[in-house]
């Protein structure tokens, strides 16, 4: 590093990392694979997050992805830290193919999974309109300049993020349209894994330093968000819980 030269970070040598590494046609990380019927990793990744929550054992003994799932809600955690000041933001999501039942206004709602949304109504609309959100978030990260489809204006909720319900229809013709507004967030497993590892023995001090804060932890938490955002990973993420 040039004496006085800034120390660039994550998102720099992210972009860095990105721009001089080509990469192969068979790189399990390339548009063809990631979002293929050859490799339904996201879909598979969802759908285990859903039925996470189904109790402490089932997620202890049966969920496969703590890993994978910590850093994906890490790297949006650290988008979410290089916005100052903290922005909520309103989205939109359409989903193809289902009709949510929508709960009624005031009902406290989460979405299941990591979901994704965009800034654009019309953007939105593509893909799919038999159930359409408009979502008012406050952790969802802006994704666009990781996203190979930048004018998607695309955000990623967390599916932590935690929901009320603003006004909901169900028409006999036509989409589902619900409204959400943010209220905070609900973990019931947070770092549950390593507690029940780490903490049978006496009282457990969880904190950034057990799972590492460094720039190679930022970097790579920044590559797996990528990973997800190939080949838009995510338009078939599922709705309501």
């Amino acid at each position: 590093m040039i004496k006085g030269e800034r120390k660039p970070g994550p998102d720099a040598e992210l972009s860095h990392i990105l721009r001089v590494q080509p990469r192969p046609s068979l790189d399990p990380l390339s548009p063809d694979l990631s979002d293929s019927a050859n490799s339904p990793l996201h879909k598979e990744f969802n759908v285990a997050v859903r039925e996470a929550g189904r109790s402490r054992a089932h997620y202890l003994h049966h969920f496969s992805f703590k890993t994978l799932h910590f850093l994906l809600t890490e790297a949006l955690q650290l988008l979410g830290r290089g916005q100052r000041p903290p922005q909520c933001r309103q989205v939109f999501r359409g989903v193809q193919g289902l009709r949510f039942r929508p709960a009624g206004p005031g009902a406290t709602v989460r979405l299941g999974g990591f979901a994704s949304a965009s800034l654009q109504n019309v953007a939105a609309q593509q893909f799919g309109e038999d159930t359409f959100f408009g979502i008012w978030t406050c952790l969802g990260a802006p994704i666009k300049g990781y996203s190979f489809f930048p004018g998607e204006e695309e955000v990623l909720i967390p599916p932590f993020e935690t929901f009320q319900v603003i006004n909901a229809s169900r028409p006999a013709q036509g989409p589902a349209r619900i409204y959400l507004r943010a209220l905070g967030k609900r973990s019931t497993y947070n770092c549950e894994y390593i507690k029940d590892k780490q903490c049978k023995s006496g009282p457990c001090r969880l904190d950034n330093s057990a799972v590492g804060q460094g720039p190679l932890s930022a970097v790579w938490s920044l590559l797996l968000l990528l990973w997800f955002l190939v080949g838009e990973a995510f338009p078939e993420s599922p709705g309501l819980l």
